[in-house]
């Protein structure tokens, strides 16, 4: 989301708390109380769209490297099986095979990771029968498959992450337009009627509609720049 927005929304909620904290002043004038109305529910939406906005990728992308952790453990468990099983017979094209590191596994991208996991279960497919004094055997093998799978999906998840935050994207963009006509072409208009019969009110209400923009740049950083809320988008 956009520096704009951002600085918007917390304009918006700067505005809630004043019409709040001033509701004696408001309360007995209809028009005034359903636009406040309106407004905290179009806030309460736009609200919730922005935590999900936030929250949407980090979710998919920590359950994703939390069962790539987990499936990485297994293939360690299996490997370590395959490499006892080469040890005892002797062989060594199994135990070059099998020789694969946690860290190798770590540095391999999605696809690659995922053929390598391929080449383990068939490894030990091929190994099976033997494997069982190791404590593989085809129960385990059918649970790394699963896991295998459950992660072959999960790194699917990310892309249609990205494409629901462009869908919440849009959905903040056009909820910030509709907030933005409510207070510009109604709530602004009416507080004209406030200015001499509450005039605390009426300053507080018009400064709270200043979007302040804290741009950063600089090794000091430059000083806010203040944006009237009712100029444009």
């Amino acid at each position: 989301m956009n520096r704009v927005i951002k600085n918007k929304i917390v304009m918006y909620q700067t505005v809630q708390v004043i019409l709040q904290q001033n509701q004696s002043s408001w309360g007995s004038t209809p028009a005034f109380a359903t636009l406040v109305g309106e407004f905290s529910s179009k806030l309460q939406e736009l609200e919730d769209f922005n935590l999900q906005h936030g929250t949407a990728l980090r979710g998919v992308t920590a359950a994703k490297d939390a069962l790539r952790k987990q499936t990485t453990e297994q293939a360690r468990v299996v490997l370590g099986a395959l490499k006892a099983h080469a040890m005892f017979v002797k062989d060594v094209e199994l135990a070059a095979r099998a020789n694969i590191t946690e860290s190798h596994l770590n540095r391999l991208g999605h696809l690659a990771f995922k053929h390598k996991l391929d080449e383990i279960i068939q490894l030990a497919t091929d190994h099976l029968n033997a494997l069982g004094d190791y404590g593989i055997d085809q129960t385990k093998l059918n649970e790394f498959q699963g896991m295998r799978d459950a992660c072959e999906a999960a790194f699917l998840l990310p892309r249609q992450a990205v494409v629901d935050r462009k869908t919440l994207s849009e959905s903040i963009r056009q909820r910030v337009k509709s907030i933005d006509l409510l207070l510009k072409k109604g709530l602004d208009g009416l507080m004209m009627a406030f200015k001499t019969a509450a005039p605390d009110f009426y300053f507080h209400y018009k400064t709270s509609r200043m979007i302040v923009d804290a741009r950063g740049g600089g090794k000091h950083g430059s000083a806010p720049v203040t944006v009237e809320g009712t100029d444009g988008d």
